[in-house]
């Protein structure tokens, strides 16, 4: 597994220590840039082009305007993990509703103000209900034999692809806590 971790600042990264460590300790590889949305936006396309293929959840971290995770979720098909970083603003409010008030088609998974552990736990659910069903598969391709096994699993290998996809989109759905 491998996780891109993008922030707009390196004033951000106190705000991801702790998730950067959790997925390192747990044999994740990371790699970390500083790219703004604004500041650097043709190196930041760069780097996303660049990682294709290679990363399987990008986390990206952002405060104010916080454009940052919806440009890079505008860029690519991976998915990516929106942490909004607490300014001085509007205590992280303003970062929070640029995130999860991403247009239909774009979306950006979003977590706690700031809260790298929990970026972290998300990219790596996302991962993991992935490749669990990917073992699935792996399992059933293993003890094949007949055309009756065959259609069978075609018609497994359908329905698996179907729940891998609403697993991760499942993933990203907030879930509401009820009041004690």
């Amino acid at each position: 597994m491998k996780v891109a971790i993008v922030m707009g600042s390196k004033s951000d990264y106190p705000k991801l220590e702790e998730g950067i460590n959790f997925l390192e300790k747990y044999g994740v590889e990371v790699v970390v840039r500083i790219l703004s949305a604004h500041r650097t936006p043709k190196e930041l396309v760069s780097f996303i082009e660049s990682i294709d293929g290679e990363v399987d959840v990008i986390i990206a971290a952002a405060g104010k305007a916080a454009h940052l995770p919806g440009v890079i979720a505008a860029s690519t098909l991976i998915p990516v993990v929106g942490l909004p970083i607490k300014s001085s603003t509007m205590d992280g409010m303003d970062s929070l509703l640029s995130m999860v008030q991403m247009p239909k088609g774009i979306p950006v998974a979003t977590v706690t103000i700031d809260s790298g552990l929990n970026a972290a736990l998300m990219a790596s659910a996302a991962v993991w209900s992935a490749s669990v069903m990917v073992n699935q598969i792996g399992y059933v391709i293993s003890g094949l034999d007949g055309m009756d096994t065959i259609i069978s699993f075609i018609i497994f290998c359908s329905l698996a692809v179907v729940g891998m996809i609403l697993n991760i989109v499942a993933s990203f759905l907030p879930v509401a806590k009820e009041a004690e």
